[in-house]
């Protein structure tokens, strides 16, 4: 739901590759593409262990799409 919003408001911009990640997500269940999602909603990504400082600015960036 919120990363059609985001698409509508252009807060996002739309493409192949995100299309393909929220049917796949929603269909197939995908942790994967969910990962995608959540990803392009945040602006993070996921990876390597971070120190505690930009873990922090991560954690805060990660949880955006939770408000």
């Amino acid at each position: 739901v919120a990363v059609e919003e985001w698409i509508e408001n252009g807060m996002i911009e739309p493409s192949a590759e995100l299309d393909r990640a929220i049917r796949d997500m929603i269909v197939d269940s995908s942790n994967d593409a969910t990962s995608l999602v959540v990803d392009v909603l945040s602006g993070t990504t996921s990876g390597p262990e971070l120190p505690p400082s930009p873990f922090e600015t991560w954690k805060l960036q990660r949880n955006i799409i939770n408000r």
